[in-house]
């Protein structure tokens, strides 16, 4: 696990492949089983990346 939300919301590797760039799976409380959520670390990243700064843009777009 390298990250979690309260508990409830968990992200993961499958460390016994010693991938270097491995698959991210991902765990919500509730759902019944656990999905891939990207199929390589780096492409997690860059997605996490690309919504920060969607986000940011149009924070600072938002006339006073």
């Amino acid at each position: 696990v390298f990250s979690s939300h309260q508990g409830y919301i968990f992200f993961f590797f499958d460390t016994s492949k010693h991938l270097e760039d491995p698959p991210v799976y991902g765990y919500k409380e509730g759902d019944l089983t656990i999905r891939l959520i990207d199929e390589s670390f780096s492409k997690f990243l860059y997605g996490l990346l690309e919504e920060e700064t969607a986000i940011w843009k149009k924070v600072r777009t938002v006339p006073e």
